[in-house]
């Protein structure tokens, strides 16, 4: 196994009821906790097949002081039973699900019509405005953007309300598409975390599955190696 391909990134995990020192309490506008907000970094292998088998290694599980594992936390055992199988949606190499979902601009975007229409490739961002690394990496999707103006950025709220998510994106306002999903986006992605971003060919291809905020430098080399 080349060692040289593993990668450390960090992701976002709500966990309901669980509250640690190093945690972010999510809140609601009562101020009420309603969720515990945790960083986790995880070493992941991109999800090759051996037969039907997903190989993929996850550190750093131990997540409070001395050792000691919150009962509420998420074990490597459940993590791994959301990660996507050589069936699920959201695999390297396979069709990317279509979907449509509203936007905040009165609109309707559809990644097949685009695809059709369009023609260009299409970075997809799944996001919340709940998700801290979400805040953090919106700038540099924003900058990449402009940046890119052959791919299409497109970035789609899940697990979030409407309210909450416009709120969000008054105080981080970006220039590209962003949609408000419905529940279906979610369904035919299944992400593992927030943020996870997808880059798709404009053969409607998943070229990479990138997981945790992005910046910059990385979204460059990213699109770079895919789209050049």
């Amino acid at each position: 196994m080349d060692l040289a391909a593993w990668r450390e990134t960090t992701v976002a995990i709500v966990i309901p009821g669980d509250e640690h020192d190093d945690d972010r309490v999510v809140t609601d506008r009562s101020h009420r906790r309603v969720a515990t907000w945790r960083r986790l970094r995880i070493r992941v292998l991109a999800v090759s097949a051996v037969g039907s088998l997903a190989v993929v290694v996850l550190a750093g599980a131990n997540l409070l002081a001395g050792g000691e594992t919150a009962p509420t936390a998420p074990t490597v055992t459940t993590v791994l039973g959301r990660l996507p199988s050589t069936t699920a949606p959201g695999v390297i190499g396979e069709k990317a699900p279509d979907f449509a979902v509203e936007t905040t601009g009165n609109d309707v975007f559809e990644l097949s019509a685009h695809l059709l229409a369009d023609g260009r490739p299409v970075l997809l961002n799944l996001w919340a405005s709940w998700c801290f690394p979400c805040r953090e990496e919106m700038p540099a999707l924003d900058a990449a953007s402009r940046a890119r103006p052959d791919v299409k950025f497109v970035g789609v709220a899940i697990r979030d309300s409407e309210s909450d998510a416009l709120e969000f994106l008054e105080q981080v306002p970006v220039s590209y598409v962003v949609g408000i999903d419905d529940g279906s986006v979610e369904e035919a992605y299944a992400p593992l975390a927030m943020p996870e971003t997808y880059l798709i060919s404009a053969e409607g291809i998943i070229v990479k599955r990138l997981f945790g905020g992005l910046t910059e430098e990385r979204l460059a080399a990213e699109l770079a190696e895919a789209f050049g």
